[in-house]
């Protein structure tokens, strides 16, 4: 395994390929889209990330590690203030509700909103996703991508904020510092809203 790096804009199409894969069986995404199968959730979040990833990369910090040569897990974070990401050009963003389904497009901007709704209103640091393909999940890729973002974030002493669909992670994110704010339901599904208070090193 490698060790984490911030990836380059060539970079991006692997890493949503990477994130699709990870993310395809997480509970939002599998309400979201409903009974479809795993090749489909896949093929509809990797649209939705090839239009959002590299606005990430510009606006944001996009990090990856290598398992075999290939990316194993990514993780999208943001500045304070530098989240949400500006908007996709508005024929991108029609074009990506026409694919989809006018269904999926509201559903995840419902999400987006609610979400974006109960975000800290003081400055803090953002994780947006953190994905790891199902072969390499348990061998610490996501615990050395969480790494290297905190250390980040530690040395400007700030504060980090993330939310989660997926009860697998707390414990990852406990570990690191997060603690649970809050936990809501979206779509009936549960989300756990956390926060890591600033610390230095």
């Amino acid at each position: 395994m490698s060790a984490p790096q911030p990836l380059r804009q060539d970079e991006l199409p692997a890493a949503v390929q990477a994130l699709a894969d990870a993310l395809a069986d997480a509970p939002l995404t599998r309400r979201v889209l409903g009974r479809r199968g795993r090749a489909a959730r896949v093929r509809s979040t990797a649209r939705g990330l090839r239009v959002q990833l590299p606005l990430a990369h510009r606006h944001g910090s996009v990090w990856g590690v290598r398992a075999g040569g290939a990316l194993a897990g990514v993780l999208v974070g943001a500045r304070p203030f530098a989240h949400p990401f500006p908007p996709p050009p508005l024929p991108r963003r029609v074009a990506l509700a026409l694919i989809q389904g006018p269904g999926v497009s509201s559903r995840w901007a419902e999400i987006f909103d609610a979400l974006l709704a109960r975000r800290p209103q003081d400055a803090h640091w953002y994780l947006a996703l953190l994905g790891v393909r199902p072969p390499a999940q348990g061998r610490g890729v996501g615990r050395a991508l969480l790494g290297a973002w905190l250390a980040e974030v530690d040395a400007a002493a700030g504060v980090a904020w993330l939310e989660t669909d997926e009860p697998r992670s707390l414990g990852l994110y406990r570990a690191a510092g997060f603690e649970v704010e809050e936990q809501i339901r979206l779509l009936e599904v549960p989300v756990w809203l956390m926060r890591r208070d600033a610390r230095r090193g």
